[in-house]
Parts: structure tokens; sequence; C-alpha cells
């Protein structure tokens, strides 16, 4: 017999409104030299900029340097944006890694604390002022971490973020239906299965696991 689930869409999902969003932590901003602060990366307003401290502090923090967010309830997140400042060019993000808390009942800890997390993607972004969109597979959480491992302009010690967008959908459910959902097939034979609701591909087409 085939058992048929389905592994949700090919591609990424919209990004989740931030109205509901707070700040759980962030390990450095400058709020004396400019409007610099953690809540910048999620105004909607990409004019304005998280940014590190820099301004009077003796040495400048470095990185890692942590941005986290509470999404105000649980998603089912695949992906992340990432929209470097758009005035200047320091503090853009290098080498990057991305988390979503694995107990999403319980807030994590501040200072972070890698056990409480699962590295969902990590790699390095350009050099850039475009944004970029990484994805991995769905995973339900309500804290999102964005950690910046090096910057990418000059190796400064800094970072900035105009906007961090996440790419996920409700976890009420995806809304698919699968029909058939278990079937019989003789070797060699054929058995159409056919989706309805939720968000299909591009192509009007379901991407199922057969198994």
């Amino acid at each position: 017999s085939l058992a048929v689930h389905e592994l949700g869409v090919v591609h990424a999902s919209p990004p989740i409104s931030q109205s509901g969003w707070s700040l759980h932590y962030v390990d450095s901003q400058e709020t004396v030299a400019e409007d610099g602060k953690a809540e910048n990366a999620f105004d909607t307003n990409t004019g304005t900029i998280w940014h590190t401290q820099y301004f009077n502090v003796n040495p400048k923090p470095v990185h890692p340097h942590d941005l986290q967010v509470d999404l105000g309830a649980i998603y089912n997140i695949d992906g992340i944006r990432y929209l470097p400042r758009q005035s200047g060019k320091n503090g853009r993000i290098g080498q990057y890694e991305v988390y979503v808390a694995t107990d999403s009942g319980t807030a994590p800890t501040k200072p972070p604390v890698l056990g409480q997390w699962t590295l969902v993607k990590s790699g390095t972004f350009p050099n850039s002022s475009a944004e970029q969109e990484v994805t991995f597979g769905v995973i339900a959480s309500r804290y999102v971490w964005l950690r910046a491992i090096s910057e990418a302009n000059s190796g400064g010690p800094w970072t900035s973020v105009a906007e961090l967008n996440v790419l996920g959908t409700s976890n009420g459910g995806s809304g698919v239906t699968i029909t058939p959902t278990t079937a019989t097939v003789p070797v060699g034979g054929q058995q159409p299965f056919v989706g309805s609701g939720g968000m299909p591909c591009p192509s009007g087409n379901y991407a199922f696991a057969i198994t």
C-alpha cells in the first residue's frame, strides 16, 4: 500500500506580517550616535536600520552579532529575507546563521543558549544592497534568530539590517486535501493523486512524498 504525505510547497511562503512581532534579544545596538535600535529591523521601513554599537565604546562589540525576534505566535516557517542597509555599506552581513527555537512553548534564554535552538540555514551573503532570500524545510516555531558571523563590506566589527522578514504560514494547518490518502498499486501500475486547497506550486501542482 501507499501512504501519501504532503511535502508542502516547493516555493517559499509569503512574509509573515511584522505587526505582531517584538524584540526577543539583541546583543548590541547603537542608540546614541544614530537611531540604530534593533526594532528598526522589523518596522516595515526600509529607510531605518538596526546597527550595532560603535559610538564612544572601545573596543567595539565584535561578531557574532545576534538579533532574535518573537513572531507573537507559532508559524510554519520556511525562510527569511534580509535587506541590507540602503544607504552606506558598513555592517552588511557576510557569513550568517539562521536558527529557530526548538521549543516554542518556552521563551528562549537571554543571552542565547545554542542548545535551545535549531540551526536551519547557514551561508554567506554577497556584499550587495540587494535583498537576499534563504529558504529551508518547513519548521514550526515562534522565535527566529539571525546571527551575523562576519561583515561583508570591509571585515569590520559591525552589523546592520534594514529589514528582516520571516517567510511562513499560520500553524493552524495547511488546509490541503489529498485524494486518495492511501492506494494499492500493482507493480508497473499507476495511481493519480489530486490535491486541493492550501497553496500549490506556481505550476498549479502539489508536491507529495510516497512511502
